[in-house]
């Protein structure tokens, strides 16, 4: 093993591994990379511990170079990434039938349409279509007010979008919504991270930009929002919905649209600042990718609380793995490799 204390060779070997570990989490996974930082902070705090406490020097290195410690940090991901919202597998069957898992009157009016055939289940128009994934700022999204054009929709859009769509009833006076929740698995109510408004504005990135709302939660739409999630099975993740106004926000009565599992983010979320007595600026604090570990380290102990309640199916989620490369082929974007919306 050679000397038992570190030298500036080590320390060099250990910044070029953790920077390789780093760049390969953000090619393959984006905000991955802050929990493989975490789990390499947590084995350098091992090591440092056994070194500064002198019980074995040699085994400190030993536990740091050893093969054995890098197939035992994949494995740990690879479970973390099964079980957690944010990278699972198993849950993209959910996400497809979301919107049929809870009780009708929850949500819009809602059809599956794989086939030409299915348009004929559309009960009335105007009413919208779109495609079941990779609908990011509101790519595919129609409207459509007769069979004949649903038809047409179909069958020009098929292919591009997998045959998998969705239809439902346009509802152009309602306020629309985006809930940003999370519920731990041994828990039957949950968190509102953040509550937002959409805005139609045009912008550049899409066809409306979200603003903040939390002063709009209340109790009665948060148990809704907890009822809805035990119904569908939802734990992680952003869901759309739709009030008449903000009344029937307040007191629930809402639609639900779409139910995006493991896609927390943060809505119009401003960094903190702390300013003195002439207004200059003091502090500022907790910026974005502070909130980005934030919301890691959340889908990282639901995914593991998962793993421990028994909420996961290995074959389930191993045989999904074939949608995760078409899901990848179809959106053109590496988050939905791992199953984002």
């Amino acid at each position: 093993m050679g000397s038992d204390s570190f030298d500036n060779k080590d320390i060099i070997a250990f910044g070029a591994y953790l920077l390789v570990l780093l760049v390969v989490g953000f090619t393959l996974v984006g905000e991955m990379e802050l929990i493989l930082a975490s789990l390499l902070i947590l084995c350098l705090l091992v090591v440092l511990f056994l070194w500064k406490k002198e019980l074995h020097k040699s085994m400190a290195k030993m536990i740091f170079w050893t093969p054995v410690l890098f197939p035992w940090l994949l494995w740990l991901i690879y479970w973390t990434l099964i079980a957690q919202q944010t990278f699972w597998l198993q849950g993209l069957n959910r996400k497809d039938y979301a919107l049929f898992l809870a009780p009708g009157q929850m949500n819009a009016d809602t059809v599956r349409i794989q086939s030409e055939d299915d348009i004929a289940k559309i009960r009335s128009y105007p009413s919208v279509i779109k495609p079941n994934i990779c609908t990011t700022a509101n790519r595919g999204v129609t409207v459509v007010f007769n069979e004949m054009e649903a038809v047409n929709y179909f069958k020009l859009n098929a292919s591009q979008f997998a045959y998998d769509m969705i239809g439902q009833t346009f509802l152009s006076e309602h306020h629309e919504f985006s809930v940003m929740y999370f519920r731990l698995p041994y828990y039957s109510t949950g968190t509102i991270k953040t509550l937002g408004i959409r805005r139609k504005n045009f912008n550049a990135i899409g066809q409306y930009s979200i603003e903040a709302v939390n002063e709009l939660i209340t109790s009665r739409l948060k148990d809704h929002i907890d009822e809805y999630s035990r119904k569908v099975g939802w734990y992680f993740g952003r869901g759309d919905f739709r009030a008449k106004s903000l009344d029937h926000l307040a007191n629930a009565n809402i639609q639900w649209m779409e139910v995006n599992f493991g896609s927390l983010g943060d809505i119009a979320e401003k960094n903190n600042m702390v300013r003195g007595p002439k207004s200059e600026l003091i502090f500022q604090g907790f910026p974005n990718w502070f909130r980005s570990a934030r919301t890691a380290a959340i889908g990282v102990y639901v995914g593991v609380m998962n793993i421990l309640m028994g909420h996961i199916n290995f074959c389930e989620s191993i045989s999904n793995v074939h949608r995760l490369i078409g899901r990848y082929s179809l959106c053109g974007n590496h988050e939905h490799l791992w199953g984002r919306e």
